[in-house]
């Protein structure tokens, strides 16, 4: 009895031994030959009594070789769910991750469950952080951009996917490298960015020429060929959807018929086209024959063939409805909600939440209030700043105008007035030098004339600018008042400026002004365009009356002293040099008389 008992110890022993290491070398062989680690793990005798640890180990396997060979995994929820039992409180990253993965790929694959394996897919993940095998990590990252992608949420399939491919570049998995670039190109093309498209197509070439497989490598040429064709190079485009036909495997690739035939449409090649589209229509892919059909119904209504129009267009609807009925996108997005709002769950309790997401909500709003309250303010700052710059502007234009025009006009009446005074002096002028001088006073009359006119429009000028500039002024202070009490009164240009600058503009153009209404206007005017000349004539000479201060206003201005006669009340012109004269005695300048007003102006000017 005990040496039966022994012998069967030693059996059970062997036996264990002998599962564990099967189990040890499928492992091993699971990603680069998974057709070897499935024929190791079908042929371990005892699989049906295998518990704990190697019924969890076994498992996994199984279905993770099955999923790799593209066999449909026979395991069914339940056995996967043991796995995950055993390993949810185990300290094992890389088997929970494994396991959850592996469940994941069952809901997926067996069940067409997209919600529930992207539960489990989300699991998966938050064991990433601590697993060390990459390979899964990649895997899981790649499944999750192909739900994501499947519900139309591209950002996150972007995301995912290049996670994927940065795992799979570090582990030198050039299969897996190019299919997360497939992934990718097909995004890429949804969101229309060029430069990650071609950066995509170069990796993708380097790709192929290392591939063994004849079924990716024809895959690669026929996205890359798409991708040339939407970029209108049909020669290209053509050459690689011919490589892609000619690597594929025996049985015919429908899709690069049906892209094939699409380029021949758009190269006017309607016969081969339609041939290629028909044979294409055996695939039993849903969304390939919807589309094939709608190329078809395109073609049929630009030909006016009304029985192939209803005929396709009953075909497309009926392919969609089917398409449409098994999209879930909808419920992945209930999913993800779900999952997320556990995880906010799990971190802290629903009370604490709803108080901290208070407060961020207060802090965000005050600080977006706040943020829109200093960019208004800035606004309208540059606002206020640019006016000034255009009144500066116009200011500056008018003063030289002013004085370029008002120079030119007196040096054309000085050339008149000398050569009259010739005509009157010389008494013993003959006829033709007298009519060569009234000859040369005539065209320098004509010229003065046409000064005057060429002035005349370019006050014109000025006054439409001026007129644009005060509409502008009237927004920005409407602006400015509506919003007083909250911004406060910051260096606004005022509606004084624009007066200013309108007696000015009345002055230069000789229209009627009377000097005690606008006296605060000109000594503004004198303040913006002559450096503030106003403020220093009273503050250096506080002894000058209104009459005097007047005719010192008008003369700063450059206006003549029959101008000035003229705007200081009509008064006749010796009053004016009679003012000047007392004016240079109540100042006790050195000169006097009209030059030595004039000096005692520039000085003014220049202090």
């Amino acid at each position: 009895m005990t040496i039966i008992l022994l012998l069967a110890c030693t059996a059970c022993d062997r036996s264990t031994r002998h599962v564990t290491e099967n189990l040890s070398q499928a492992e091993e062989l699971i990603w680069t030959a998974p057709d070897s680690a499935l024929h190791i793990l079908e042929s371990i005798p005892t699989s049906r009594h295998l518990i704990g640890k190697e019924q969890a180990d076994y498992v996994l396997l199984l279905s993770l070789a099955q999923y790799r060979c593209y066999i449909p995994v026979s395991s069914d929820s339940s056995m996967i769910d043991l796995a995950v039992e055993y390993y949810k409180d185990k300290n094992d990253a890389d088997k929970k991750g494994k396991a959850l993965y592996i469940k994941g790929c069952v809901w997926k694959e067996k069940y067409n469950d997209i919600p529930n394996a992207l539960i489990a897919y989300k699991e998966a993940e938050t064991c990433i952080s601590d697993m060390k095998e990459r390979h899964y990590v990649a895997h899981i990252y790649s499944s999750l951009g192909y739900i994501y992608e499947k519900s139309l949420n591209f950002e996150l399939a972007k995301e995912y996917y290049q996670k994927a491919l940065q795992e799979n570049t570090n582990i030198k998995d050039i299969t897996s490298q190019a299919s997360d670039l497939l992934n990718l190109l097909g995004l890429y093309h949804i969101v229309n960015d060029t430069d990650s498209i071609n950066q995509c197509i170069t990796s993708l070439l380097k790709c192929s020429g290392k591939l063994k497989d004849s079924i990716l490598q024809s895959k690669i040429y026929h996205n890359i060929a798409v991708s040339k064709m939407y970029q209108e190079k049909y020669e290209e485009a053509e050459s690689f959807f011919s490589c892609a036909l000619h690597i594929s495997p025996a049985s015919p690739s429908y899709k690069t018929m049906s892209g094939l035939a699409q380029l021949y449409m758009k190269k006017g090649q309607k016969e081969r086209a339609d041939s290629l589209f028909q044979n294409a229509l055996l695939s039993k892919d849903l969304s390939l024959r919807a589309y094939i059909y709608n190329q078809l119904y395109d073609e049929a209504w630009k030909a006016e063939n009304y029985k192939k129009i209803a005929q396709y267009a009953r075909l497309y609807i009926d392919t969609s409805d089917s398409i449409y009925n098994s999209h879930l996108h909808q419920e992945v997005l209930k999913v993800q909600r779900k999952y997320d709002h556990m995880q906010l769950l799990y971190q802290k309790s629903r009370q604490t939440n709803i108080i901290y997401s208070s407060i961020i909500i207060i802090f965000i709003v005050s600080g977006i209030l706040w943020f829109l309250f200093i960019q208004y303010k800035k606004k309208r700052k540059e606002e206020n700043e640019k006016l000034r710059a255009e009144i500066a502007e116009l200011v500056e234009a008018l003063d030289k105008m002013s004085t370029s025009c008002n120079k030119t006009q007196k040096e054309l009446q000085d050339q008149i007035n000398a050569l009259k005074s010739k005509q009157e002096k010389d008494v013993l002028m003959s006829p033709e030098e007298y009519a060569a001088i009234q000859n040369t006073i005539d065209k320098l009359t004509k010229e003065k004339e046409q000064n005057e006119k060429e002035q005349h429009q370019e006050y014109e000028k000025l006054q439409a600018q001026f007129e644009a500039l005060n509409q502008k002024l009237k927004e920005v202070e409407k602006q400015n008042n509506r919003f007083r009490l909250i911004y406060g009164n910051y260096d606004c240009v005022e509606q004084k400026d624009i007066k200013a600058l309108q007696v000015a503009l009345n002055l230069s153009q000789n229209k009627p002004c009377n000097i005690s209404d606008d006296r605060e206007d000109i000594k503004h005017w004198l303040n913006l365009s002559r450096n503030g000349f106003a403020d220093k004539l009273h503050k250096t000479y506080p002894m000058l009356d209104k009459t005097f201060l007047d005719i010192c206003y008008l003369a700063a201005l450059g206006l003549s002293i029959d101008e000035i006669a003229q705007y200081a009340g009509n008064i006749k012109r010796r009053s004016v040099e009679r003012y000047m004269s007392l004016i240079c005695q109540e100042v006790q300048y050195p000169m006097s008389g009209k030059k030595g007003f004039e000096s005692f102006i520039n000085h003014i000017l220049t202090i």
